[in-house]
């Protein structure tokens, strides 16, 4: 019987709600019928004593499952990184997507999960129609609203989530909320930031926080924690295990990645060029992953430009195209491709950006030879 009340929205008007209390009443047993009569009643006392009526719900009620949660790390990060709404040593506060999470700082754990999807809310991060979300200066609380042109966003719902509970209402920001403004942009302020980070940074205390994700999917972002002290950078997965990655614990990869790469292109390219030089550069290691720029310098090993099919053909036509087609073939020939390498213990896991612009999509794993016509 309490799960059918919690079933029934509190904003529908009267009549809708009446005939749902009729219903309740007409199951069987003199029971559901005093409760049916029951509630209803209170309803119309609450209705009449009050100008709206404000749906409140437990934590529960729009906290996401075990199975929306594993759906929701599955899927790939879009166009738009992460929001860090919120962060001091107690707790860090983001959404993304259809989530909303706070996080506890010292045990690395996810305090609440709210799937906003259950929530008459837009979730989208940019166009007409956004989420702004903002919490106040104490991190007590998060105000939900959407932005946009006034006829658009009519249809969507104001919210407030308590931050310690993780109880979810319809409602507005009080007008006299002093709100938390410990945002930068992280580009300024973090020029050397690694991977696909987060548009704004967090400075509280003496620390500095921004999001970063070196793979394409939501359950591979991390935190990473600045001491202005100097001390080593903290990094910590989000979601998953989401455990701190001691700074003593990461392998130094640079050394077994310059080894693995040359080993791999010797191995597919000898065959074809003359390879020149291997260069291995814009190193950025995170954790037991890394991604880096690669570049081979190389030449022909038919050193005869006339013996190309293609400048045969130049010659017999235009003289400048042929020069120019001869000294080319002579020169020094450079191959670039910006790499991600995940050591898993043994070797390397290979992966290559294949986006033209923009964020990094990784394409693999893979091996060397998939640059190779077949």
């Amino acid at each position: 019987m309490l799960e059918n009340l919690y079933t029934t929205k509190m904003s529908m008007d009267k009549e809708k709600l009446q005939a749902r209390f009729v219903k309740i009443q007409a199951e069987p047993g003199r029971r559901a019928k005093g409760v049916g009569v029951l509630v209803f009643a209170l309803l119309l006392a609450v209705m009449a004593g009050t100008s709206a009526c404000i749906a409140i719900g437990t934590a529960e009620d729009y906290a996401m499952t075990d199975q929306e949660f594993s759906a929701y790390i599955s899927q790939p990060i879009g166009a738009v990184m992460a929001d860090l709404d919120y962060a001091d040593e107690n707790i860090l506060v983001l959404h993304y997507g259809d989530g909303f999470f706070v996080l506890n700082q010292e045990t690395r754990t996810i305090r609440h999960a709210v799937d906003l999807s259950k929530l008459n809310i837009t979730t989208q991060p940019q166009g007409d129609v956004t989420l702004e979300v903002t919490v106040d200066k104490a991190g007590s609380h998060a105000y939900l609203s959407a932005l946009g042109p006034r006829e658009e966003i009519k249809s969507y719902d104001d919210y407030v989530i308590d931050l310690d509970s993780g109880q979810v209402k319809k409602g507005t920001m009080p007008a006299d909320t002093e709100v938390f403004r410990g945002y930068s942009d992280t580009f300024a302020a973090i020029p050397d930031a690694a991977g696909w980070y987060s548009s704004r940074c967090i400075t509280a205390g003496d620390q500095t926080y921004y999001l970063s994700a070196q793979a394409s999917h939501v359950g591979n972002m991390e935190l990473v924690t600045l001491h202005h002290d100097g001390s080593p950078a903290q990094h910590w997965y989000l979601f998953g295990e989401a455990s701190i990655i001691p700074e003593e614990d990461i392998p130094d990869l640079y050394d077994k990645a310059v080894e693995y790469m040359a080993q791999e292109y010797h191995r597919v390219y000898d065959p074809y060029y003359d390879i020149q030089d291997l260069t291995l550069s814009a190193w950025k290691q995170n954790g037991n992953e890394a991604t880096f720029f690669y570049t081979m310098t190389y030449l022909y090993y038919n050193r005869d430009p006339d013996k190309a099919a293609y400048i045969q053909e130049a010659k017999k036509g235009n003289r400048e195209t042929y020069e120019s087609l001869y000294k080319d073939y002579l020169a020094l020939k450079e191959a670039n491709c910006c790499y991600k390498v995940v050591w898993n213990g043994k070797t390397f896991d290979l992966y290559c950006d294949v986006s033209l612009k923009g964020p990094s999509v990784w394409h693999g794993p893979m091996t060397v030879d998939d640059f190779i016509a077949s």
